[in-house]
């Protein structure tokens, strides 16, 4: 058993390197690459394909759209002599989840399994009919499309198969981006978020971690919280996502655990803090449950049979010999490279064996340690590098530790972003990956069309969201051209700016001046300090400004006239009915009054 979780375990990281796309630079690291990829294409258990074309699949879940073959051949012989031949039929299962069965009639599909539903339909033909022979099975399954978006290389929608799984739907959007997760997946189904961690489902055959497709899925990939690095003595070195509650305990045992030769109790962590500073610290395996990891942490588990006398050389350095007349690259991370001691190994030949400081080096901060009390000591290493002068040069003891910190790799984000800043720059990140962790674009005010690299005197140029940077980089992302309509009018807002659009146009979009209240001799500009331009209808206008529509003036006059007359008329009637009363009075006086 220990055996089998080993090669599930084994699979496991050879399926991740695969998707996280991690290309090599030579022949041999690209073949390892392809049979990655080959085995995670492989990958599908579940999945069976027969030498007729039919599918089988126990757990199938069936779909509309499914077509379906059912073959029966009747019982006995016919008249001459001969054994009756099969009849096919080929059935759609309908968008209401039933199946038109001869013989049987309208078949309900829905919540049943393909091997439920085989059980059924063939037991009713048997119970209906002698029959020598009769097989329902699925020849082709329904296609349909999911969404897969957030750290993926290619997100968008997929075509899909009830057979498939979600990690069939990453593969088809071409892979895990950098940083993407692989043990926080949320699936959107039925109005619910699924949360799947896929490494279940290789290292202990968890289906439910990697469930089949449905029509209407949607597949997020957010970014990992923490993605570590972990070699040496372990069973399976390599990259490994873990989740907040996780620690360095969980790390080890996800790797395989310690080799025999591990020393235990010199477990060293390499970690770059806020400033860009790497820090080595070490820990004793006792205490590994209760440490914690970080983004970008490397743990390295040294060997019990490791020569000591060797020189370490640690940070921005090329990593090999160079030479002038050669291209090279320049590692984007610090390197860690062990050179073994010889007596008479100075500071300068060290520093040629790894190709010296590389353009990303402080090397003006580089020292040596040295000893178990880790004496520093800080040579002039800018200038030993340049000028090569032996009297700068420092002799080597076994164990010294070279180290030359690296410079700290960051992008800048500015401009119209919920926060501008500095981030740490990661390898494979594009330029919408700095634009989320500086919380987005903000709204209303942000233009996404207006996204810009800042070049060191000040020029702009043009990028797109999905871009590459390097380290020292600052994106801008500006305001949009727009101009504020506010005051009388029905629809006060933001509009985009036009060179061609009037005062007039601006104010038609915001729905035209109020009717009652807005007074179209009243209108003005208004600038950030709040100082006030009357302006014509015909007037253009430059972006960031406000149109500002004045109440009427004659408002309250207008109000205080109707008012008047409402008085009026109500003096009017009050006279009116006293001189009715005056009438009637005198005619009662006219009538009762003695004849003469």
């Amino acid at each position: 058993m220990a055996v089998m979780g080993k090669m599930h375990l084994f699979a496991m990281v050879l399926f991740i390197s695969c998707l996280f796309s991690v290309y090599a630079e030579n022949e041999e690291e690209r073949t390892g690459f392809g049979l990655q990829a080959e085995i995670f294409r492989k990958v599908e258990e579940e999945k069976v394909e027969t030498q007729d074309g039919t599918f089988m699949m126990t757990d199938y879940t069936p779909t509309p759209g499914d077509l379906f073959m059912l073959t029966i051949t009747a019982a006995g012989i016919r008249a001459d002599g001969t054994l009756s031949p099969p009849q096919k039929y080929t059935i759609r299962l309908k968008e209401d989840y039933t199946l038109n069965i001869p013989f049987i009639g309208s078949v309900n599909a829905r919540d049943k399994t393909l091997f439920e539903l085989q059980a059924n339909i063939t037991g009713q033909i048997r119970k209906l009919m002698p029959v020598q022979y009769v097989e329902f099975l699925l020849e082709a399954p329904a296609q349909f499309q999911v969404f897969v978006y957030g750290g993926v290389q290619k997100p968008g929608y997929v075509v899909a198969t009830a057979m498939d799984r979600v990690t069939t739907a990453i593969t088809a959007a071409e892979g895990f981006k950098a940083g993407g997760s692989y043990r926080q997946i949320k699936l959107f189904r039925d109005n619910r978020a699924i949360v799947l961690d896929i490494s279940r489902y290789y290292e202990n055959a968890e289906f439910s971690s990697n469930p089949t497709l449905r029509p209407g899925d949607r597949v997020f990939v957010p970014k990992a919280d923490v993605v570590v690095t972990i070699t040496g003595e372990i069973f399976y070195p390599g990259v490994y996502e873990l989740l907040p509650e996780e620690t360095l305990r969980t790390l080890i045992n996800m790797a395989g655990g310690l080799t025999t030769r591990a020393a235990k109790s010199k477990i060293e962590i390499s970690r770059v803090d806020h400033n860009g500073d790497k820090k080595t610290f070490m820990v004793n395996f006792d205490e590994a449950k209760t440490v914690s990891l970080q983004m970008g942490d490397t743990v390295h588990i040294p060997s019990t049979l490791e020569n000591p006398e060797i020189i370490t050389v640690e940070g921005a350095v090329f990593g090999e010999k160079t030479s002038a007349d050669q291209p090279v690259k320049v590692p984007q991370s610090p390197l860690r490279i062990d050179i073994p001691f010889y007596r008479g190994i100075t500071l300068l030949s060290a520093l040629d064996t790894v190709g010296g400081p590389s353009p990303l080096a402080e090397a003006e901060k580089g020292y040596i340690l040295r000893g178990e009390e880790e004496e520093k000591i800080t040579p002039d290493i800018v200038r030993l590098w340049k000028t090569r002068n032996q009297k700068l040069n420092i002799e080597l003891l076994p164990g010294d530790k070279i180290v030359i910190p690296m410079k700290k790799m960051q992008i800048f984000v500015t401009g119209q972003v919920s926060n501008p800043g500095a981030y740490n720059y990661v390898k494979d990140y594009k330029v919408s990956d700095y634009i989320l962790l500086s919380g987005g674009i903000r709204e209303p005010t942000g233009d996404p069309e207006g996204i810009y690299l800042i070049t060191g005197v000040g020029t702009k140029k043009k990028l797109d969201p999905e871009d590459d940077v390097k380290a020292g980089d600052q994106i801008y992302v500006s305001q949009k051209l727009q101009v504020y309509v506010g005051g009388e009018v029905d629809n006060p807002g933001a509009f985009t700016h036009s060179p061609e659009l009037t005062v007039n146009d601006y104010i038609l979009m915001a729905g035209g001046i109020s009717e009652n209240t807005g007074n179209p001799r009243g209108i003005f500009l208004v600038d950030e300090l709040g100082n006030r331009e009357k302006v014509k209808v015909q007037d253009r206008v430059e972006p960031g400004k406000l149109i500002y529509v004045s109440k009427k003036f004659l408002f309250k006059s207008d109000q205080f006239v109707q008012n008047a007359l409402i008085a009026t008329g109500w003096v009017a009637s009050i006279f009116g009915v006293v001189q009715l009363i005056f009438n009637i009075i005198d005619f009662v006086e006219e009538k009762t009054a003695p004849a003469q």
